[in-house]
């Protein structure tokens, strides 16, 4: 199998790899729900990896970087 981290930069974390300048939510199962072929998860946040940056998001089609109001 490849390693899809191989020659990046990344954070080991119990939780998996972290891409450097990245905020991370660390999360428990809280639940699932299963609908036909998918299944919807509800994490509860145990722990954040905060890097001091904005976090980028993709909603409606582009990207926007999430500012608090």
């Amino acid at each position: 199998m490849q390693n899809r981290f191989a020659g990046l930069e990344v954070s080991a974390t119990p939780f998996g790899p972290i891409l450097p300048r990245a905020t991370a939510f660390a999360c428990e199962l809280g639940h699932r729900h299963v609908h036909g072929s998918h299944a919807i998860c509800i994490g509860n946040v145990t722990d954040i990896f905060d890097a001091g940056e904005k976090p980028l998001t993709y909603m409606r089609g582009s990207y926007h970087i999430v500012r608090p109001q």
